[in-house]
């Protein structure tokens, strides 16, 4: 898959949807019995600690990923492929402004690849709507015989990032230096700091630190506004109404 184009590569999760498909996808899972009640109970005091701001989200998200896995094992393909098309439809309108723009302007110039932390299952139903050119998300053990999965995780797409987009641009002859990364948490700095272009969008606190730190452009997107910053200093204000 060789390409002429310079590479664009996104986060998916907190920074093109206004969410986590991890988190909606096994909320969905116990809604309709494919994980018992006890999956989402056992995320409770963790939702609660973020909720009312003691404890930063990414401990819920770490929380519901362990719980995921967990209960996924036994669940059958069938059932986490129909409810990944589901909730998939449902919020394919529920982006960001900013990044969808963004994607959508790359698109003439750049190859488009994503990278997300939820299951490549959700993420691969969600890119029907999104047309990257190539997605890639967690991949969970699957049984071939009896198309269950076993609970075994293949790839970590949260914590495996650098090593994908390394992988990739070498295998597809890419160059680091004229690509443009964005991403919204430390486990995005992995490709952030390797590209030529990093922009850091809604950053949590540990990737702000890098950002300051490594003088990254940082956008943030709130309600109807979006802030420019560089140097600690915004740089420019717009509504994108």
């Amino acid at each position: 898959m060789k390409s002429s184009k310079k590479l664009a590569v996104f986060d998916i999760d907190g920074t093109v949807f206004r969410g986590s498909f991890m988190i909606e996808l096994m909320k969905t899972l116990v809604h309709f019995g494919v994980f018992p009640r006890e999956a989402e109970h056992a995320v409770d005091k963790e939702y609660f600690d973020w909720v009312e701001r003691r404890a930063p989200y990414q401990n819920y998200v770490d929380k519901v990923v362990g719980v995921f896995t967990k209960f996924i094992k036994g669940c059958r393909e069938e059932d986490i492929k129909k409810y990944s098309a589901r909730i998939a439809s449902y919020f394919k309108n529920r982006n960001y402004v900013f990044t969808k723009r963004l994607a959508e302007k790359l698109r003439k110039t750049h190859f488009l690849l994503s990278i997300s932390g939820s299951p490549i299952e959700v993420v691969q139903e969600y890119n029907k709507y999104l047309k990257f050119d190539v997605a890639f998300g967690t991949i969970y053990e699957l049984d071939l015989k009896t198309k269950k999965y076993t609970g075994k995780m293949l790839l970590d797409g949260a914590h495996k990032k650098e090593k994908i987009f390394c992988e990739f641009c070498q295998k597809n002859g890419f160059d680091f230096r004229n690509s443009i990364g964005v991403g919204d948490t430390e486990y995005d700095a992995t490709f952030l700091k390797k590209v030529g272009r990093p922009i850091v969008f809604n950053p949590n606190a540990n990737l702000l630190k890098l950002a300051r730190k490594n003088n990254w452009e940082i956008v943030l997107e709130r309600k109807d506004v979006v802030y420019k910053i560089k140097n600690n200093k915004c740089i420019e204000v717009d509504s994108y109404y």
